[in-house]
């Protein structure tokens, strides 16, 4: 026989790729934010203004901001390997 540990088994799998994650300021049109979503962007609204929307961003685990009406990368920023 065999056994098969399922932890060790996903340890042993690619990662999927992160979904697309799209900040959107406060002040975004509610047509601008739905066009997006239609067009398959996951977003995160963002209720008040913030001082640093790209801080904002990279904390709601975000991988694009809004800037001028139009999803613009954020920097790749490594995460905490995770333990197991």
């Amino acid at each position: 026989g065999i056994t098969l540990f399922v932890d060790a088994v996903l340890r042993a799998l690619p990662r999927p790729r992160p979904e697309p994650r799209l900040l959107l300021p406060a002040d975004t049109p509610p047509g601008l934010a739905q066009e997006l979503r239609r067009h398959g962007w996951n977003t995160i609204d963002v209720l008040d203004p913030e001082p640093d929307p790209s801080a904002e961003a990279v904390r709601l685990d975000c991988t694009h901001l809004l800037v001028d009406g139009r999803p613009r990368p954020l920097p790749a920023v490594p995460r905490p390997a995770e333990k197991g």
